[in-house]
């Protein structure tokens, strides 16, 4: 695992002097000289059972994801806080039209059918299984998990040696691979009086300060990244039960999936993400992008459509959260590096993105079975992600904190893939080399859990789920106020908060422990730097 990650951490740094080989160079290279993806593939889990072989005509599909130029330098200029335009990312950072097309018509000449990007990152490939293995030189095999049957291999993709230069992997080769949601204990329970779980979006605008300050998001667009579109009566009970001035006017529905899938099954996820950031900020629009599915490449294809709403389209974002998460140990380093892309991006736009550490703990939710104790989930752990933990909150009968402790299943740990930026330092942080979650934390725990309104009923939930799009709106708040005095939105988040670490802006929690690690003074891998005492955070986040 040492050597691996080495490789890793060298590969992101000199990424961008990779990239930038001559396409002279790489088309002086024989086609026929292929060469191995390893890290597109991980090897078949125990709960992977083969059961046969693909059929030739079986259509399948996959993803080509490409290189960004100078990822180093890029990221360098977001840990600093710079924001970029669209046109300086596409000149400067994006692969080149050249690379772009070489790759888009060598699938073509291989009969592949392909849907392409203005930003040039990702393909979208598809054909039948007897063109996938002759082309990638992989074996798709029929298997079973969970019940459920798919196409994949355990073999890594082979590509053209001129293509190594510019080809970040291929992704959608092991499609039962699928995130989870980071949700809790949904139980019927109606609103209750004040102060008492399950909260209300008026419980938590006092217990943290919110209702100190005149903003309601005006002017701010928040993005959600969920699976399918929650239902709108449900929305509009949950706002009227409440007396939230919130309508459905302000809510977006963006299908990143088949459109007959982002109407599918209706789990409570979807409605528990847009209620939190739709009570607490209710003049903001929310944006609901839904992928129609679990896959790792549904969540590409939902990121990828948010970094072209956001450089190339009226549509524009400040913020977005995302509820879902791989255990790090259980998804391909392509496919981790791919995402990084787009949210490295992101955040070169000026968006905060939120994610939801996890509900397991230290362990990592549904890492293999034969995995090492402790884990973290992805994206929570990528360096352009504010990660949310969760706590678990007691009020007093007027609204003020009675205890908040560390949440046992708040997700915290070390990532595996990804160095410590420069940016996470300060009292509390250990000493280390690898980036460590979570970032920030809020109420999550379950037994004292928020109100939603879900499939025509009241319910009580919990989890990081729930801390994700309260983030979200939160940050939709302190963007309205900077708005308000001139100031560009605050973009990447962690590292503005990492300063603030033992001051009024946040209230230190230090009692808790998620099964790995204490909470404690100042940061801890159970609840990050605290939770916000948002009447003091607000202003501090808008003097700069």
């Amino acid at each position: 695992m040492l050597k691996k990650l080495v490789f890793l951490t060298k590969w992101i740094v000199t990424l961008g002097i990779t990239l930038s080989l001559p396409l002279s160079k790489a088309q002086a290279d024989p086609i026929d000289n292929n060469v191995d993806l390893v890290d597109s593939i991980k090897p078949f889990t125990p709960d992977v059972s083969v059961i046969g072989s693909a059929s030739d005509n079986a259509p399948t599909e996959f993803h080509v994801s490409l290189k960004m130029r100078d990822l180093g330098g890029l990221q360098a200029r977001i840990d600093q806080g710079e924001q970029i335009s669209p046109e300086e990312l596409e000149q400067r950072y994006y692969p080149t039209k050249e690379d772009y097309q070489k790759i888009v018509q060598w699938l073509q000449t291989k009969g592949f059918s392909v849907e392409t990007f203005p930003h040039r990152l990702l393909i979208i490939v598809q054909g039948k299984v007897n063109q996938v293995q002759n082309t990638l030189g992989v074996n798709l095999k029929q298997v079973m998990v969970e019940g459920k049957t798919y196409l994949a291999t355990d073999k890594p993709p082979r590509i053209p040696r001129s293509m190594k230069s510019m080809v970040l992997g291929i992704n959608g080769l092991q499609p039962y691979l699928h995130a989870h949601r980071s949700i809790q204990s949904v139980q019927p329970l109606s609103l209750t009086t004040p102060f008492v779980p399950p909260y209300s979006i008026s419980d938590l605008k006092t217990a943290y300060g919110i209702n100190r300050v005149a903003l309601n998001g005006s002017g701010q667009r928040m993005g959600i990244v969920v699976t399918v579109f929650p239902y709108d009566s449900d929305l509009s009970t949950f706002w009227r039960n409440q007396n939230i001035p919130q309508s459905l006017n302000n809510i977006e529905k963006v299908c990143t999936g088949l459109s007959s899938s982002c109407n599918g099954p209706l789990t409570e996820e979807e409605t528990l993400d847009t209620e939190m950031a739709s009570g607490l900020a209710p003049a903001a629009k929310v944006r609901i992008y839904a992928t129609g599915s679990l896959s790792p490449q549904a969540f590409d294809e939902a990121y990828s459509r948010l970094v072209i709403d956001q450089s190339y389209s009226s549509t524009k974002l400040q913020q977005v959260s995302v509820s879902y998460g791989f255990c790090e140990q259980s998804i391909s380093p392509s496919q981790v590096l791919t995402d990084y892309q787009f949210f490295k991006s992101l955040a070169a736009l000026g968006v905060t993105v939120l994610a939801a550490s996890g509900d397991n703990g230290a362990f990592g939710d549904k890492c293999p079975s034969n995995s090492s104790s402790f884990s973290v989930d992805y994206p929570a752990s990528d360096v352009n992600v504010t990660s949310v933990g969760g706590t678990r909150l007691s009020l007093n009968s007027n609204g003020t904190v009675f205890t908040e402790f560390g949440w046992s299943g708040s997700g915290g740990g070390t990532s595996s893939y990804f160095s410590r930026p420069s940016w996470q330092v300060g009292p509390g942080v250990p000493t280390g080399t690898q980036r460590l979650v979570p970032d920030v934390s809020v109420v999550a725990d379950p037994k004292t859990g928020v109100y939603i309104y879900w499939n025509g009923s009241g319910d009580i939930v919990g989890g990081t789920s729930a801390a994700a799009p309260l983030w979200n709106a939160m940050t939709a708040l302190i963007n309205q106020n900077r708005s308000n005095l001139g100031l560009p939105p605050l973009g990447n988040l962690a590292p503005r908060l990492y300063p603030l670490i033992n001051t009024p802006n946040l209230r230190d929690i230090t009692i808790g422990s998620n099964g790995g690690f204490l909470a404690g003074p100042g940061y801890d891998q159970v609840t990050g730097v605290g939770v916000p005492v948002f009447n003091q955070l607000v202003n501090t986040l808008s003097q700069f």
